[in-house]
């Protein structure tokens, strides 16, 4: 572990130890920001008494903040394909393109170039001794497809017994 990475790990547990509101700010998901999240809810949940709940919350929360960063990293690509997002003749071409293209070096380099863009995604942890309250966003508006994408998959989400099978 780096300095920066021990500064980082060492100022989650002492916000938390403190009660304090956490925040993690990124422009995408990389093995350190992985490790800040499930370094944060490690602590939380053993503070709340609430342990064995971990893995599921760290996947829960490391898929809404993956796709926080890919929205906006996709808006970058839109922009620079000259693609209107909220067209949805533009927006069907351009998600094909994107998701054929997609890649883990694209994810760093689209990363880059949304933070340059000043979008970013914010995981925001709120917790007390009776639990907590996570809230991961984006700071770019959801194109209507997107919109009807997202209530697609919760809706099929509601048929399932319990959050691990969603």
């Amino acid at each position: 572990m780096n300095q920066e990475t021990m500064e980082i790990s060492d100022n989650i547990r002492v916000s938390i130890e403190n009660g304090k509101i956490l925040s993690l700010k990124t422009h995408r998901i990389t093995k350190s920001v992985e490790e800040y999240i499930q370094r944060a809810i490690d602590l939380i949940l053993d503070k709340c008494k609430h342990p064995t709940l971990v893995p599921t919350l760290y996947t829960i929360i490391k898929e809404l903040s993956i796709n926080a960063c890919k929205a906006n990293q996709k808006r970058v690509f839109f922009d620079e394909k000259k693609l209107d997002i909220k067209d949805p003749v533009d927006y069907a071409k351009g998600i094909v393109e994107y998701k054929a293209m997609f890649s883990e070096e694209m994810s760093n380099e689209f990363g880059l170039k949304a933070k340059k863009k000043g979008y970013y995604c914010l995981i925001t942890f709120a917790y007390s001794p009776d639990g907590m309250t996570v809230e991961v966003t984006n700071n770019t508006p959801i194109a209507k497809e997107e919109e009807k994408s997202l209530r697609e998959k919760l809706e099929k989400g509601m048929g399932y017994e319990d959050i691990a099978q969603f």
